[in-house]
């Protein structure tokens, strides 16, 4: 992770545990999130995953950078789409250039193509009732897009994305002060950016979603308390704030969480 200046993981989950751990969680379980911090797509046993999780009629809620490997043909978009309760495809620039500072190795012409087309097949799908997949942008306010918000909600509105949510940037404990520098956004603006967000959005019928919008919660009831995130090594926790993983385990507090 480039805010850790380090490289990070736990290695590939054994895809026995997967299913196991699918299978203890079934009588509650709502959906299955493959994957956080990550390519879902990569994972050498995702079909076989969503395979499993499709006859066992439990949707994937998919969180993907957009190149989809593996998933570009039209039978595997198909696929996707019919196992996915939501597909939510990651933007945190819309210029060639901010693109390939925040998602290096990927372009934003193909970027966009690839929403396009799953948008296209959505569509016919859900016209002929095969399909109750949304699609969604998941948008990472940062100081190189924010000038870029109305090409964005532009751009969704013509692929006709379902919502877009829109995330403030977490910053680890262990960033460095010039990260932060670089792609923070000033406060001042938060209130600004939910109004001009919220407006447009009203206008071109497109969901305004994220914590962008959040209320400032003040009760330390913990709202992933009914959540269970599961690590490679198998170990279990409920709590999906990045510091725990990522960062410093110690700075993290109910208190201040910024997850809520």
């Amino acid at each position: 992770m480039r805010q850790r200046g380090i490289p990070f993981g736990m290695g590939e989950m054994p895809l026995a545990l997967a299913l196991k751990s699918i299978t203890e969680y079934k009588k509650t379980l709502k959906e299955v999130i493959p994957s956080t911090m990550g390519e879902p797509l990569l994972y050498s046993h995702f079909e076989s995953l969503r395979e499993f999780c499709f006859n066992q009629n439990i949707p994937l809620n998919l969180t993907t950078n957009g190149t989809f490997p593996n998933y570009l043909e039209f039978e595997k978009q198909k696929k996707l789409l019919q196992s996915c309760s939501d597909i939510k495809i990651s933007l945190m620039g819309f210029s060639q250039e901010h693109f390939q500072n925040l998602m290096p190795g990927l372009t934003f012409e193909n970027w966009k193509k690839n929403v396009s087309s799953y948008a296209q097949v959505r569509k016919e799908l859900i016209s002929n009732g095969e399909s109750t997949a949304t699609l969604s942008l998941q948008v990472t306010l940062n100081a190189l897009n924010v000038y870029s918000i109305q090409d964005i909600l532009e751009f969704a509105s013509e692929c006709q994305v379902s919502r877009i949510k829109w995330n403030l940037p977490v910053f680890l404990s262990l960033a460095s002060d010039s990260y932060k520098v670089k792609y923070a956004i000033s406060p001042d603006l938060y209130l600004e950016l939910q109004e001009k967000i919220k407006t447009e959005s009203e206008r071109l019928s497109i969901q305004a979603k994220g914590s962008l919008f959040f209320e400032k919660e003040t009760s330390l009831d913990c709202p992933f308390a009914k959540e269970v995130w599961i690590y490679p090594d198998g170990t279990k926790s409920h709590c999906p704030n990045p510091e725990n993983r990522f960062g410093d385990s110690k700075q993290v507090s109910c208190k201040t969480c910024v997850m809520k």
